[in-house]
């Protein structure tokens, strides 16, 4: 998830983009924050940046599939100006692990914490898109896929200037 936001960093902007709310007793209600640096220099990548220069309008796409570290990715453009998700529910699956270390240095980790958005709300089920578009055949090719159509035709009518 953390190379997908890196990647995707250019159109999220510096800043906050997710938290991680723990839900266990030694951390409880405590949220780690993610945040994209201002000079885009990812720590733990090896990628070089770059930035878009003007805020512009983004599509993004949602669906049974799009599940786990997706449905992370999703949340980070959950509320943003400028930004709007099409398709279906996703599959219901944005949680976080908590690991539990054993004594003979073993360990396991189980669901318990909530991936957050930018504006705090936590999300532990399906996120729901903006735009619902049905896909009753499951199309898969780009041109012919009713969720691509709508997106497009958002994209092509909204004006780059209402996002500057």
């Amino acid at each position: 998830m953390r190379g997908m936001l890196a990647g995707l960093s250019p159109i999220l902007d510096s800043g906050f983009v997710i938290s991680l709310l723990h839900m266990n007793k030694e951390k409880n209600n405590q949220q780690d924050s993610i945040f994209i640096p201002s000079d885009g220099k990812w720590t733990y990548f090896s990628i070089e940046p770059y930035w878009a220069k003007k805020r512009i309008p983004v599509a993004v796409l949602s669906g049974p599939a799009t599940a786990s570290s997706g449905e992370i990715v999703l949340i980070a453009f959950k509320n943003r100006p400028g930004i709007r998700i099409f398709g279906m529910p996703s599959a219901g699956v944005p949680t976080g692990p908590i690991p539990f270390y054993l004594p003979d240095k073993g360990f396991f980790a189980i669901t318990g914490a909530l991936w957050c958005d930018k504006t705090g709300v936590c999300y532990s089920e399906s996120l729901q898109p903006d735009v619902i578009v049905k896909n009753p055949q499951k199309e898969r090719q780009l041109d012919k896929d009713p969720v691509v159509k709508v997106a497009k035709e958002w994209l092509h009518n909204s004006s780059v200037s209402k996002f500057k």
